[in-house]
């Protein structure tokens, strides 16, 4: 099977979409199933990879004005980590953003997340949020040429 980077489009794609963001992402913290949607949800992108039917990847951007957008939600199915698929994904997720006429890009990393994201060019510019009073988050950006 081949791996395909694509947005979710069937409801049971977008269950396993939503299913993995919460499960990596918000279940760890104790956040019950709902927690990983917000208000943006229907006016930004998301992309998935896939293999085959399964969602082994997520991630999403959305527009913080005309010329920046921000990377949230990534995550990646740990067996699936350190083979390029986060990689992948984001590279995609940047694509969008030049086709939408946006010039940076803006996240904000989890502290396991940051070699991920220097590897991927992006630069350290502070101390991020604390999510959920027990994360701590760096503010990372990246212009895109």
């Amino acid at each position: 099977m081949e791996l395909a980077i694509r947005c979710p489009y069937t409801p049971a794609e977008w269950q396993q979409y939503y299913y993995l963001r919460w499960l990596i992402l918000r279940a760890p913290l104790g956040q019950s199933l709902g927690t990983e949607q917000d208000e943006l949800e229907d006016s930004a992108w998301h992309l998935a990879a896939f293999y085959g039917e399964e969602v082994i990847a997520i991630g999403r951007l959305q527009a913080n004005s005309e010329a920046i957008g921000q990377i949230r939600y990534m995550a990646v199915k740990e067996k699936y980590q350190r083979q390029g698929i986060g990689h992948r994904l984001l590279t995609a997720l940047e694509q969008i953003a030049r086709q939408q006429g946006m010039s940076q890009m803006v996240l904000n990393a989890r502290e396991t997340a940051v070699p991920f994201y220097v590897t991927a060019n992006y630069s350290l510019l502070g101390e991020g949020p604390l999510l959920f009073g027990q994360i701590k988050h760096t503010i990372m950006s990246k212009l895109l040429g």
